[in-house]
């Protein structure tokens, strides 16, 4: 195998595996977070998908359970929330929710509150009590050694609408508050994507939410390595490497960089398109726009490998293709 094929094959294996190894690799505790929920005799633990929540249970039957919820808050009047949703799907509306919530004077208080639909299209929210959820304890503290805030409660769930092994829970940070009623948090994809099905007995998500999160980072790793990284990395190569060495063989390397960053970037691309079209709760038509305007950059920088002019087109000619080309460079 030429050294130029065998560049070619790694260049193609390597984002791949890379994608694979990152999509694949589930995140315990930080050992911080695990120590403090050990102290609340709390044996459980992992890292929540988003928010940066921390989340810790003891099931002491199936039933009862003992949670632990951490995260950073980045207001004087933010709020953190943790709930179970009856429901068959794991979303905010329906969810049985204990919410903490930061005052200005540096109190806090921690409450129940039933999040309806209402809720969701922007209707205010009240403490309330839980018609299939008792609450046992509920504490809202703030863990000084990491600086996170902590919802601590032990619940008991009614059997008709729950399953330990199934549960549907969810969980929320906001930034502003009122009094007891905690305002609408941001509808950045973190915030949007903050629920999940969970088998307490194992701690493993289930249903679709895992295999969604696999695709959303692999949507965003095959773009910034082929997109971002590899069909730059080409025009660079073929701008500065030959010109500098007097050897012809980078050209090889600079189309083998486009071919595969353009393959690379557009797998990603497509696959953003699919979990745009699969999303039920949120859509982000700015992003999805400037993927669409990338992609058409990246098409025309690719063309360019097959209009480039010859040796004997005009200087005009050749002048044109070079600006076009760096043009796209700079848009990737």
């Amino acid at each position: 195998m030429s050294c130029c094929h065998l560049f070619t094959a790694r260049l193609v294996f390597i984002p791949f595996l890379f994608a694979v190894f990152a999509t694949a690799h589930t995140k315990s505790c930080s050992e911080a977070f695990e120590q403090e929920a050990y102290i609340r005799n709390i044996r459980k633990c992992k890292k929540l998908k988003s928010l940066g929540a921390e989340f810790g249970w003891t099931l002491a039957n199936s039933l009862e359970i003992e949670i632990f919820l951490g995260a950073r808050l980045h207001s004087d009047k933010g709020w953190l929330a943790w709930g179970v949703n009856p429901q068959d799907t794991p979303q905010m509306a329906g969810t049985r929710a204990i919410i903490g919530i930061r005052h200005s004077n540096g109190s806090s208080t921690v409450e129940t509150y039933n999040v309806t639909q209402g809720t969701k299209l922007g209707c205010g929210l009240q403490p309330s009590k839980l018609d299939d959820v008792a609450v046992l304890m509920m504490k809202f503290e703030y863990l000084e050694e990491i600086h996170y805030f902590a919802i601590h409660a032990k619940v008991v769930l009614n059997t008709t609408s729950y399953n330990a092994s199934r549960l549907n829970h969810a969980w929320q940070v906001g930034d502003a508050s009122g009094g007891m009623e905690p305002y609408k948090h941001s509808k950045t994809m973190q915030h949007m994507n903050s629920a999940e099905t969970i088998d307490l007995e194992t701690g493993r998500s289930l249903g679709n939410d895992g295999h969604l999160e696999r695709l959303r980072r692999a949507h965003g790793i095959l773009n910034i390595v082929g997109w971002g990284t590899v069909l730059p990395l080409g025009v660079i190569i073929v701008r500065y490497w030959r010109t500098k060495s007097g050897i012809p063989w980078p050209h090889g390397i600079h189309i083998a960089c486009q071919s595969i960053g353009y393959i690379l970037g557009t797998s990603g691309w497509a696959v953003g398109l699919w979990l745009a079209h699969s999303a039920k709760y949120y859509s982000f038509p700015t992003h999805g726009m400037i993927g669409c305007f990338i992609f058409a950059f990246a098409t025309l920088q690719v063309t360019a490998l097959r209009l480039r002019p010859g040796t004997r087109t005009n200087t005009a000619s050749t002048g044109t293709c070079t600006t076009t080309r760096w043009a796209t460079l700079c848009s990737l």
